[in-house]
């Protein structure tokens, strides 16, 4: 049985769901990170054919490919931070 559930839709949400996180790039040892308001840093893997600011706030989707890893396949500047 998958473990999830149903959005608005009635399509079950999973948790290899898309995410969206917002927050601060940083550079870290590992590779990209994004730190978030509430602290939390995530590790960046950038899609082919996409290309990560260098610095700034930004908004990020993708899917999450462990426990602390986003696979983003769209980036966007967020102004509002």
């Amino acid at each position: 049985m998958l473990d999830g559930i149903y959005n608005d839709e009635g399509a079950m949400v999973t948790r290899r769901s898309r995410i969206r996180l917002s927050g601060s790039l940083q550079h870290l040892v590992r590779g990209p990170a994004l730190v978030t308001d509430e602290g939390e840093t995530w590790i960046i893997d950038v899609a082919e054919g996409l290309e990560l600011p260098a610095y700034g706030n930004v908004i990020l989707e993708g899917v999450q490919a462990g426990l602390d890893r986003l696979k983003v396949d769209w980036i966007g500047a967020n102004s509002s931070l």
